[in-house]
């Protein structure tokens, strides 16, 4: 995993942005949308990605997906976000982030 950033919520935590998941964090996004994330169920396009190791990482491996992660600066083996763009999509920055209006080609659940 690549650190892209540190961003400050609006509380004033602090979160780290990743380029990449590590093992630990696609452990903990597999146990939270198959178990815990009723939303995640609800409003995906693909219920079945995250159900098992070996279905999300086929997943993360198809069209060339690039992941990003979000954790907690002061704890960074807990999953706090999870985003991905295909390979044929805009990278990602923090100034998408800052401005909303670029978020328009994105879809989001």
């Amino acid at each position: 995993m690549e650190e892209i950033d540190i961003i400050i919520s609006k509380d004033g935590r602090e979160f780290v942005v990743y380029s990449g998941i590590s093992d630990k964090l696609l452990h903990q996004l597999i146990t939270f949308s198959s178990v815990y994330d009723e939303a995640v169920q609800r409003f995906t396009g693909d219920s079945e990605r995250f159900m098992s190791e070996e279905k999300t990482i086929l997943w993360l491996q198809d069209n060339g997906r690039r992941v990003y992660t979000l954790v907690p600066k002061d704890d960074r083996e807990v999953l706090a976000g999870f985003s991905w763009l295909r390979a044929d999509e805009q990278d990602f920055t923090l100034d998408t982030v800052s401005n909303p209006e670029l978020f328009t080609e994105y879809q989001t659940t």
